[in-house]
């Protein structure tokens, strides 16, 4: 494991930083984030929906990364939603989905990427291409639905955390049957 730095990365450091977060007070949420200067909007749903996706075409449009497999939502003092960067410039929008080949590096953590404005965006795929705000409830049970493996651990601890950042704005995006093509809907 130690020979191999992406298997290293994946199976023992982060594992390790999701579990020193949460004990810091801050929820995860199998999320990727985007953001302008001013706040982010998490992309929520089950794996492989294209979410990664999303973000690369985000990038590329000149908004910034905030996360981009999960976000830790931050109760305490005041609401932060905080990434666990890993700054990512793709050379296309195949390399997505090659989590190995990302390039990824792990930034200090003064730099982690934070916003204190944040909604949430719950992807959902059937070619619509549409965009349809949702009430914090809508928000929650639909998450609570898809929660992927790992992250269902902390199930009990979502509620208070996702109400709080659905409060600033919660969308439902039914996908167009190219994930990449919705960025104008999400501008």
């Amino acid at each position: 494991i130690l020979e191999d730095p992406h298997r290293l990365r994946a199976d023992v450091l982060d594992p390790l930083t999701l579990l020193l977060i949460t004990r810091l007070g801050r929820t995860p949420l199998h999320a990727a984030a985007i953001a302008d200067d001013y706040a982010a909007l998490a992309l929520a749903g089950p794996g492989g929906i294209g979410k990664s996706t999303i973000r690369v075409r985000a990038l590329q449009a000149g908004y910034s990364s905030l996360a981009d497999d999960a976000v830790y939502i931050q109760m305490a003092q005041h609401f932060r939603l905080w990434g666990m960067g890993r700054p990512h410039r793709p050379r296309s929008l195949l390399e997505t989905r090659a989590r190995a080949d990302l390039g990824r590096s792990a930034f200090a953590p003064d730099q982690w990427p934070v916003r204190e404005r944040a909604g949430i965006c719950l992807l959902v795929r059937d070619g619509r291409g549409t965009l349809e705000p949702i009430s914090a409830d809508e928000c929650l049970a639909q998450l609570v639905r898809e929660l992927d493996p790992g992250f269902d651990r902390f199930r009990t601890r979502l509620e208070a955390p996702v109400r709080a950042l659905a409060a600033r704005g919660a969308w439902r995006l039914h996908l167009p049957d190219h994930p990449a093509d919705s960025l104008p809907l999400l501008a």
